[in-house]
């Protein structure tokens, strides 16, 4: 036996040690031979020492190598470092309450449906080009540094970081969701700190040095409300090229194009060798995902669902009352507002299809939930 061992790097990012050699009883013709290796790791300094004992007749003696250093198992890593319960809970809140009447709590699996994303280039000029599908954003900037994504006023720009954050982790990446408020800071370093900060929130706090570890690739930073940030100092742009060098992907959204923000986007005005950000927009949802959207909600009525064509009658009815509420753009074409339209529609309750205030469809939502309470009473 030889004493010798090597590191291999897999292709999904994982490393193992292989170490050859040591073996406590010899064969029937070397009765004598005996030995064994031994594998030190300090974890403190992240070294580790291998050492190899060989039987001498009397006792084992060592052949000890210098200290070198422990890689971590990238792969473990990102398979122990779990979204902690709390947080979970909160990924899968749909932050409206909605109810169906054959489901009492509504998540946000039930009802997501993906935008689409309409890619913003610079100078501002009518894009011909066909949409990208917001489940496969991760996919298109991978490599990139990242993107801005921008939308209206309540368009789902937070359950798309939730899903978002979602998809990273079944992909094998460690993602981190960030309020942009809570980017206002006084140094870059600070920016590194409110990070763990947030890892420490949705993560299990004694990870943090686990998270530290981990290849800058297997980061995804997820900045919600970008513009809510005044960044490092009041610059927008030295806050996001401290985000880019922590993590291999950075995610940002807002509801401008301010001029900081087009900072980060617009290519002329990148500073020195700064990443430039690939810029999307969220379209209001068209036909095919409104015709999702209507699918998912009807579909929660199982009994429903198992009727094909009962199914695709109510679906298409219930688009036409969705299609007649957006007529002469009244309502604006986001989950936010049609859902609300569609439960106090299932539920019987008189619909203005004429109002378009954000404070009108949150009435319709405490209407119901006042109505299903005095149901309960009654």
């Amino acid at each position: 036996h030889t004493f010798s061992s090597s590191a291999r790097a897999g292709w999904s990012g994982e490393t193992t040690l292989y170490v050859e050699g040591g073996a406590l009883q010899g064969h029937v013709t070397s009765v004598d031979e005996s030995s064994f290796n031994l594998l030190l790791i300090d974890t403190d300094t992240a070294q580790q020492r291998l050492a190899r004992f060989d039987w001498n007749g009397n006792l084992y003696e060592g052949e000890e190598r210098a200290w070198e250093p422990y890689t971590v198992n990238q792969t473990r890593l990102a398979d122990v470092l779990r979204p902690n319960p709390s947080f979970s809970k909160w990924l899968s809140d749909l932050g409206v309450r909605l109810d169906h009447a054959k489901k009492e709590a509504i998540v946000l699996d039930d009802v997501f449906v993906y935008p689409d994303l309409q890619k913003v280039t610079f100078p501002l000029r009518k894009d011909t080009r066909p949409p990208v599908r917001a489940d496969r954003l991760l996919a298109t900037v991978a490599g990139s540094g990242g993107a801005y994504v921008s939308g209206a006023e309540k368009c789902g720009k937070t359950c798309l970081c939730k899903r978002l954050f979602t998809d990273a982790y079944h992909d094998g990446l460690v993602p981190v969701y960030v309020d942009g408020s809570r980017l206002s800071v006084r140094s870059v370093n600070d920016i590194t700190d409110a990070i763990v900060k947030e890892f420490g929130r949705q993560y299990n706090p004694g990870q943090r040095e686990m998270y530290l570890q981990l290849e800058r690739a297997r980061r995804i930073v997820i900045v919600d409300n970008i513009d809510k940030s005044t960044g490092v100092n009041g610059s927008l742009r030295s806050a996001v090229d401290a985000l880019v060098a922590f993590a291999g992907q950075v995610i940002l959204t807002g509801t401008t194009l301010n001029q900081q923000v087009r900072e980060l986007v617009e290519p002329k005005l990148t500073i020195g060798g700064s990443a430039t950000l690939g810029q999307y927009r969220i379209m209001p949802y068209g036909h095919a995902r409104k015709h999702e959207l209507i699918s998912r909600w009807c579909s929660l009525d199982t009994e429903l669902a198992a009727d094909g064509e009962a199914l695709a009658f109510r679906i298409m009815e219930r688009k036409r009352f969705l299609d007649t509420a957006s007529m002469n753009n009244v309502m604006p074409s986001f989950p936010l507002f049609m859902l609300p339209l569609l439960q106090a529609h299932d539920a019987g309750l008189q619909v203005d299809l004429r109002a378009s205030t954000y404070g009108y469809y949150y009435e319709l939502m405490i209407r119901r939930a006042l109505a299903k309470e005095s149901s309960k009473e009654s």
